[in-house]
């Protein structure tokens, strides 16, 4: 009788189909970087030890996806007990192996370290990838015609004049 006399049933049903929906959507995004991020670990750390220490990260989610929201909603009655959310994305981990070995197990404070700088310079290499693209794509969308800078933004003459395509700098997309 605890459970029912301290929640709002309705707003509690709604929290937990949102759990539900954008947890998998974690989940399966952080999945993706995870991989992306083995990959470049991998790289960096060949760059740095040529192959003499051998850097994985392992994504552990707490709910695998298969089975997310009958996990989730099974622990309804245990969330509402304990009153804070005992499954879902906030409970996932990631692990990380140094030679096929746990780090925080079986590696000393140096290569632990070695393996957190190592991870850092790969997210490193993820993000100037991603501004590559970015780049990219600016150059490919430039406007080719003749500009005029009015109205605080960037706006090919040809295009103002006709009034058929703008595009702004402030906004970073055609209007």
């Amino acid at each position: 009788n605890i459970i029912n006399n301290n929640y709002d049933k309705v707003m509690f049903d709604i929290i937990n189909q949102k759990l539900i929906a954008n947890g998998k959507k974690v989940v399966e995004l952080r999945e993706k970087y995870i991989s992306i991020l083995k990959n470049k670990i991998k790289l960096v750390s060949n760059d740095l030890f040529h192959k003499e220490m051998n850097i994985e990260i392992e994504y552990i989610p707490d709910v695998a996806l298969e089975n997310y929201e009958k996990e989730i909603s099974e622990c309804v009655n245990i969330d509402l007990l304990s009153k804070i959310t005992t499954k879902g994305p906030q409970k996932d981990d990631i692990c990380i192996n140094i030679n096929n070995k746990h780090a925080n197990t079986f590696s000393s404070q140096g290569q632990i370290r070695i393996a957190v700088l190592s991870m850092k310079l790969a997210v490193y290499e993820i993000f100037k990838d991603i501004d590559d693209n970015i780049d990219d794509a600016k150059k490919d969308n430039s406007p080719k015609k003749p500009v005029d800078k009015t109205r605080g933004g960037l706006f090919a003459r040809d295009e103002i004049e006709n009034a058929t395509v703008v595009i702004s700098e402030d906004v970073g997309e055609m209007v």
